[in-house]
């Protein structure tokens, strides 16, 4: 029975692992996205105010 709940808790941990990992993936994707719409954002109104 120890054998079979330790293979249990190793394959929990593992899938854990997976499901941590991807999420970090998507969360700097995300982030990456949010820095790049924001320097869009920056440059855009920086040429609004040197046309006014």
């Amino acid at each position: 029975m120890a054998i079979f709940m330790t293979v249990i808790t190793t394959r929990i941990s593992n899938e854990l692992d997976i499901i941590r990992k991807a999420i970090e993936n998507y969360i700097e994707e995300k982030a990456d996205l949010l820095i790049a719409l924001s320097c869009i954002e920056i440059k855009r109104r920086s040429n609004f105010i040197r046309r006014y």
